[in-house]
């Protein structure tokens, strides 16, 4: 289905804080962006799910979001078209200097939330946390100095229309008002955009029987970002 045209589009779109009311609905929005992702796939096997309990991995995530509005450090955005009632059409997530974002999974185990549904693989779980893990240290040399763009992702329907560039924007000019490095692990859909905007690659991790749709192997991308204007 085609989404709007650009030209109206532009004239509605507006970049916001996110706030605890968004969680939900951006978590709706993260299931239809990353729909055929090879690795959430591979982490919750769609044949395992439950029918009597298809919002499972919702709830969670939408309960993880939350907690990542409680992290200090945090600077989440979303996008907004207004001509269709605040409908979320794109987010991210920055974390500034210090690395307490790379805790959140030990504070979801010490709150007591259930953020995975019951058929989520914690075996591939542990793989792949402990390989993002190495190649995080490897990249970053044990320095949490840095920004963090922890996630981003924009609605199918309004994809190409410069909203990604324009959280990618924000992020470059919080970093660089700080005088800090920006770092990032992406996907191979985003990694051309990063460029653009000023990341370099440093390394990549792939994971045993994740491959895409295309036969090539999944493939997560550690990149930097040095200070500069954007």
């Amino acid at each position: 289905m085609p989404g709007p045209q650009a030209s109206k589009v532009d004239d509605h779109i507006k970049l916001l804080p996110f706030r605890i009311e968004d969680c939900e609905p951006a978590a709706e929005l993260y299931e239809r962006c990353f729909e055929n992702d090879a690795l959430r796939l591979k982490l919750m096997p769609p044949e395992k799910r439950d029918a009597t309990d298809p919002f499972a991995e919702r709830r969670g995530r939408t309960s993880a979001f939350q907690l990542a509005l409680s992290l200090p450090g945090n600077h989440i955005f979303k996008v907004v078209d207004t001509g269709r009632g605040n409908k979320i059409v794109g987010a991210a997530g920055y974390f500034a200097p210090g690395g307490a974002q790379w805790a959140l999974e030990d504070q979801i185990q010490k709150a007591g939330m259930k953020v995975h549904p019951s058929y989520f693989d914690s075996e591939m779980k542990c793989i792949v946390v402990r390989t993002v893990e190495e190649k995080r240290n490897k990249v970053l040399k044990g320095s949490w100095d840095v920004w963090e763009l922890k996630q981003l992702f924009v609605d199918p329907e309004y994809q190409g229309r410069g909203i990604g560039k324009r959280l990618l924007k924000r992020g470059c000019e919080l970093a660089d008002r700080d005088g800090k490095r920006l770092y990032t692990e992406g996907v191979s859909c985003s990694k051309g955009l990063y460029k653009k905007m000023g990341y370099m690659l440093e390394d990549e991790a792939q994971y045993p029987g994740v491959v895409m749709g295309n036969g090539e192997p999944y493939k997560t991308y550690f990149m930097l970002r040095q200070t500069r204007r954007c």
